[in-house]
């Protein structure tokens, strides 16, 4: 994987590591956004440690044919054979997470959105320089972080929530620093 970081907009940080799993995030990246690489790479969004959305799913399983790799999932005509395993991960899940990564440099807020009455959850990547005001968005982070803190306990103490339309909406600016702000009901 040292190999394809280089390559990468955003290095990736291992947090977890098994037999058959590698969890990551993303250097200067919100650490609501993660990645989890099995047989395929998927960038999912958790909130509050629940799965919010997933957004990309590569699914790559790797064939040993005669003396190449190949993926079933293509579509046979479609196909490509591959001289080795990693040179088909790399087609097939490292080149497009760089290609995803290098949309994801020009976003500036992940919008974590809900359904009025719950049960749907889903997030959205916003590249507007101001936060977007969805009445449907529960939470809206900056994507990218200050000086690659890995969370908000490292960006020390932050001001209050900007007020949102939705009382149950609140998000942070990318540039929070100081004191918070006075409650005018303290």
């Amino acid at each position: 994987m040292r190999e394809y970081n280089a390559t990468l907009p955003f290095p990736l940080v291992v947090v977890r590591r098994t037999n058959s799993t590698i969890t990551c995030r993303l250097k200067s990246i919100t650490t609501a956004i993660g990645i989890t690489v099995t047989r395929d790479l998927c960038v999912q969004v958790q909130r509050n440690a629940e799965l919010w959305d997933v957004l990309l799913w590569l699914d790559c399983v790797p064939r040993r044919q005669a003396n190449h790799y190949v993926c079933p999932f293509c579509p046979e005509d479609e196909r490509n054979r591959y001289a080795s395993r990693e040179s088909l991960w790399r087609a097939q899940l490292f080149d497009p997470l760089a290609q995803w990564m290098n949309r994801l440099a020009a976003a500036k807020w992940l919008l974590l959105c809900e359904s009025a009455h719950g049960g749907s959850t889903w997030a959205r990547l916003s590249a507007d320089p101001t936060p977007p005001l969805r009445p449907d968005a529960v939470q809206i982070l900056p994507v990218h972080t200050v000086d690659g803190a890995r969370d908000k306990r490292e960006l020390g103490r932050l001001p209050r929530p900007y007020p949102h339309p939705n009382p149950t909406t609140s998000f942070i600016p990318p540039d929070a620093k100081g004191e918070p702000d006075e409650d005018p009901n303290a």
